[in-house]
């Protein structure tokens, strides 16, 4: 439907029934189709995508632990900075040991 991850990750449950009205997608109910979305989000993360840390963080504190824990492990997908990757080489210092 030309929809983002993020966009379809804010719909609210009267949303999602309304939009997989005569789907087969509505039988598995928002708090999975959340949990699913979630894990879309945290790789997408992964892959460095703008805005999928945000759209997961409005769901951090959901009321469903399933929908919880999702979100906290595609929250924990995000890379590590380069800098916390591989330390910085100062002028006059050896290359960091590989």
């Amino acid at each position: 439907t030309g929809q983002t991850l993020a966009s379809l990750f804010a719909c609210s449950e009267e949303d999602f029934l309304r939009f997989t009205e005569g789907s087969p997608i509505r039988r598995i109910g928002h708090e999975r189709w959340l949990r699913n979305i979630a894990v879309a989000l945290g790789n997408a993360l992964r892959a460095g995508e703008s805005g999928a840390a945000e759209a997961l963080a409005t769901r951090a504190s959901h009321p469903s632990e399933l929908v919880r824990e999702h979100v906290a492990w595609a929250l924990a997908q995000r890379p590590a900075p380069a800098s916390a990757a591989k330390p910085a080489q100062t002028a006059g210092s050896p290359p960091p040991a590989s």
